[in-house]
């Protein structure tokens, strides 16, 4: 008996140590598993603790592959479960691309999922580009985050400062000596059209350059005299009123050529008595016609009629200054909630954070629970507004007048119609005047 019971335990114990190994195995090719992707998750913008939790995990990688993440019980379903595999690797291979990685990374998730997301957790790789669902990453991050959209010394050409004389080098110097980053997909245009001052260590991630501050005139040290008080003046008395004035010649009549010539003297008029006998010989002529007298030349004084209107000025005759007041932008959200634009650029998103000069971080309310973190950036261009999809998780759709959907490809400005839908959260940009 004993040897039947040691014969069985001994063709029994290989079995046991095979288990054993593939226990092991398996449970630390899934910690493993866990860990990477927790990274990758929080480089994504998602809680890390939903990468230790089974079936959540792959439901996040479908949300990320921008696929519903309802699908995954397509894998627990016979036959719909090569559907739902098949689904798993398109959404792969698109949070792949959003790591500006090939079909090849795709291939390694299939085989040794473990490697993979070691690869797209850990890499320090330069050449990856934002493509969904950008936030922040925390400031002891090792890895370059793929959605960190400060801009490059390739991106911002046209602004970098002139070529440092052999003397010694520039106060900017420090800038050129950084490591490069990557150029973002997108760069909003500047605020104003005329040329770009250089480059400053201020500038910032958005592809704008910060121009030179206003500094006050310094003010001069005012001379000290002692005071003098001014002398008395008299009090105006006001005059009589002038109603005539006295011209005199300036020039005798014969030095003024402009003078009328005095005209002759008017003949005699004779007065003929009438007869009752006429002159039959006397010649029949006509009587003289009537000069009249010369006009004077010299007119003398001059007399100014007392019903003459004085001109006078009015007390209020003075410019009016008129207060053209600037226009304002609200935000107004579908829930009701309005949010006043103070600035022409704005990140909105559920929790957007950070400390760009110029840059407005506004916060909304998603009752939706679609909107990324940090979703979309708004520049405002003249009058008119432009948004630009910030790789968000749900995208970004634009809605014209007659209700047709355009969506906003990332990191692609686009102007602003009717309605913006960031997820499923509509917005819509009103102007208030006063």
């Amino acid at each position: 008996m004993a040897e039947s019971v040691a014969a069985v335990s001994q063709s029994a114990m290989p079995a046991i140590v095979l288990g054993a190994v593939t226990l092991v195995v398996t449970v630390g090719s899934y910690v493993w598993l866990a860990a990477a992707l927790s990274r990758v998750f929080f480089r994504s913008g998602v809680d890390r603790w939903r990468a230790w939790v089974p079936v959540l995990n792959v439901a996040e990688i479908l949300r990320l592959g921008r696929i519903s993440p309802w699908l995954v019980v397509l894998l627990f379903v016979p036959l719909a479960d090569l559907f739902g595999v098949c689904l798993l690797i398109l959404a792969v291979h698109r949070v792949n691309r959003a790591f500006s990685r090939g079909a090849g990374m795709t291939v390694l998730a299939v085989f040794l999922p473990p490697v993979w997301a070691s690869v797209l957790a850990w890499s320090r790789s330069t050449d990856v580009s934002p493509s969904f669902a950008p936030n922040s990453v925390a400031p002891d991050a090792v890895a370059k985050s793929p959605f960190d959209t400060r801009p490059t010394q390739a991106a911002v050409q046209g602004t970098q400062p002139p070529p440092v004389p052999p003397g010694g080098p520039s106060p900017s110097s420090g800038l050129a000596a950084r490591s490069p980053r990557p150029a973002p997909a997108w760069e909003p245009p500047p605020l104003v059209t005329t040329p770009a001052y250089g480059r400053s260590p201020a500038a910032d991630r958005w592809g704008t350059v910060q121009r030179p501050q206003w500094q006050p005139p310094e003010a001069q040290q005012p001379e000290l005299r002692p005071w003098v008080p001014p002398e008395p003046q008299q009090p105006w008395t006001p005059g009589p009123p002038v109603t005539q004035q006295q011209w005199t010649s300036v020039a005798p009549d014969a030095q003024r050529p402009w003078a009328p010539k005095p005209l002759s003297p008017a003949a005699t008029a004779v007065i003929v008595e009438p007869s009752d006998e006429l002159d039959e010989t006397a010649p029949r002529t006509a009587p003289p016609l009537s000069v009249p007298a010369e006009p004077p030349t010299d007119t003398g004084t001059v007399v100014i009629p007392r019903s003459a209107p004085l001109i006078e000025r009015p007390d209020d005759d003075e410019t009016i200054v008129v207060v053209r007041r600037r226009p304002r932008w609200h935000l107004t959200t579908d829930f009701g909630a309005a949010h006043e634009l103070t600035g022409g650029r704005v990140v909105v998103g559920r929790r957007p954070e950070g400390d760009e000069r110029g840059v407005q971080y506004l916060a909304l309310e998603d009752d939706t629970k679609t909107l990324s973190k940090q979703h979309a950036f708004f520049l405002l261009d003249g009058d008119e507004w432009t948004v630009a999809d910030l790789a968000s998780t749900n995208g970004t759709v634009l809605v014209d007048e007659a209700g047709v959907e355009h969506p906003v490809d990332p990191g692609t400005p686009a102007r602003v119609g009717a309605r913006v839908l960031l997820g499923e959260l509509g917005v819509v940009l009103k102007r208030v005047i006063g």
